[in-house]
């Protein structure tokens, strides 16, 4: 028996199917919001994420070689980053979704 707090090689093997399971998820409704988003919302969005970006910077510096490689695409799919990347997703998710949402992403009727 595992000892409490620590998590067990089973458990390990569960949170990584489920963070697999979740980016899956984040990425199928990212595609699809951005197949229903205008080019000026994907735009509106990427300036929003880049803001967000550039605040972490200005508060904590540089992002660590890692994350810089998950920004960029490389080793995604990876088990150990499927969780982060999968965080990553719901950020774009949301601020799509707001984006869309929002009378400024919309055009005039």
């Amino acid at each position: 028996m595992a000892k409490p707090g620590l998590a067990t090689r089973e458990d390990e093997q569960v949170s990584k199917r489920c963070d697999r399971d979740s980016l899956d998820q984040y990425a199928r409704f990212a595609d699809a919001l951005m197949e229903a988003a205008s080019k000026d919302e994907v735009a509106r969005c990427a300036r929003l994420l880049a803001h967000c970006l550039a605040r972490y910077k200005a508060a904590y510096g540089d992002l660590p070689e890692v994350e810089s490689l998950l920004l960029r695409g490389m080793e995604a799919r990876a088990p150990a980053n499927a969780s982060a990347l999968a965080d990553g997703l719901k950020n774009l998710v949301s601020t799509l979704a707001s984006v869309a949402r929002s009378p400024e992403g919309r055009p005039a009727a």
